[in-house]
């Protein structure tokens, strides 16, 4: 298992993945409740085994309330 902290455009579009399969696709939440537009401004952290990435989760500096 490798865990990765950063926000570079890579990261950030490996989070939004996960993201979009759990909460879009799974939940069926509105993805423009999840696209805030905080990606580039927040750290991100993504979970990978083999190569496969698994879990993620951010926090931004500008809202603290954001996870």
């Amino acid at each position: 298992m490798e865990v990765t902290i950063g926000n570079d455009s890579e990261l950030i579009s490996l989070a939004q993945g996960i993201r979009y399969q759990v909460f879009t696709r799974e939940q069926q939440i509105p993805a423009e409740l999840d696209l805030d537009g905080l990606d580039s401004e927040s750290f991100h952290v993504l979970v990978t085994e083999n190569g496969e990435s698994m879990a993620t989760a951010g926090n931004s500096p500008e809202n603290p309330k954001r996870l």
